[in-house]
């Protein structure tokens, strides 16, 4: 059994991703990218045992206040990075990874891992202990790419496909990878921001677009919407690894809102993943996974869903649960969400 913390440019890291299915949320290049974007340190864990191996990328921060030589706790980058375990992985041996995952944050002086995990890769069940806790926050929506096109159509509601009709009699159309469009789609991203008075993070700059497409290269997909005078309406980006696709960002410009031309960007997008040979198109879930009028948008595309999970990992109870009461009783406060892991982040 072989374990090890490791660095962006260790060939562990790219040699697993050479070997093993996987998304942009694990390419240190990109990882680079939101290491700029949220702050803090990136780094992966490696494991192997035998013939069963796993990757999984974390963010970590210093605490607020360290406490007992912990100085850091950690988090999943942005995204669904998840675990990455190789095709073949023994589930007898997730006990294992656990433990190894374990002993290296305490020399690290990593405090908890709150890991999100990925709806598709990730969907099965790990054992939980007293330090391993495992919640379900939601469903997430995908697109099954290998039902014919006649499936695909009838999983389209009939409020979508009123919108789309009326879309493409009044000219509406979706082009695909024409990049001459994607200041168009920065822009609008930008306005719909601002519009939805959207946290800072997801406020991007050009740069980041710019930085995002060099990374992706080919594996990265522009679909844009425009009207009858070819104004882009409504744009999107997604990602393509593996037969796997993810919707990233997308946008409507708020002049066209009312004719909801991402209905038709989406079921184009569809049928053009489909012809391109991909096998999942997911979509994600509402806003902090909640099944509001985002996640019935998504819906109305498809009935397919998957659930949204995460790990709670602890490296030292004990510290972990001294650490919630110091801090409840410095701040003269309690935890506003009682389900918020970890607690001293909500207090």
């Amino acid at each position: 059994m072989y374990s090890k913390i490791i660095e962006f440019d260790d060939p562990l890291w790219i040699s697993f991703l050479k070997e093993y299915n996987h998304e942009f949320y694990q390419v240190p290049e990109y990882l680079k990218l939101e290491q700029e974007i949220s702050g803090g340190k990136i780094l992966a864990f490696y494991f192997k045992r035998e013939n069963s191996s796993a990757l999984m990328p974390f963010l970590i921060k210093n605490l607020e206040y360290p406490i007992n030589g912990y100085e850091f706790d950690s988090k999943s980058p942005y995204g669904y990075s998840g675990i990455l375990f190789s095709k073949d992985f023994n589930i007898d041996y997730y006990k294992d990874f656990f433990s190894e995952l374990i002993t290296l944050s305490k020399d690290l002086r990593i405090l908890t891992h709150f890991i999100r995990l990925n709806p598709i890769y990730n969907n099965q069940k790990f054992p939980l202990s007293k330090v391993i806790d495992q919640q379900m926050h939601g469903p997430t929506v995908f697109v099954d790419l290998k039902k014919s096109i006649k499936e695909l159509d009838s999983d389209i509601s009939s409020n979508h496909r009123r919108n789309i009709n009326k879309l493409i009699k009044s000219n509406y159309r979706t082009i695909v990878n024409d990049w001459s469009q994607y200041e168009d789609f920065k822009n609008i991203y930008s306005e719909s921001m601002i519009r939805l008075n959207a946290k800072d993070y997801y406020r991007f700059e050009s740069e980041y677009f710019e930085k995002l497409r060099s990374i992706l290269g080919e594996n990265m997909v522009l679909a844009s919407v425009v009207d009858s005078d070819n104004n882009v309406v409504s744009a999107a980006i997604f990602s393509n690894y593996n037969s796997v696709v993810q919707y990233h960002l997308g946008a409507t410009s708020s002049d066209h809102l009312d004719v909801a031309p991402s209905k038709l960007l989406f079921k184009d997008v569809i049928y053009y993943f489909k012809e391109m040979g991909a096998e999942i198109l997911h979509l994600g879930g509402g806003l902090a996974t909640s099944e509001d009028s985002l996640f019935k948008f998504k819906k109305g595309f498809s009935k397919s869903l998957l659930e949204f999970c995460s790990l709670n990992l602890i490296t030292d109870y004990n510290v972990y649960k001294s650490y919630n009461k110091s801090l409840m009783k410095l701040k003269n406060s309690k935890p506003e969400d009682p389900d918020f892991f970890p607690v001293y982040r909500n207090i």
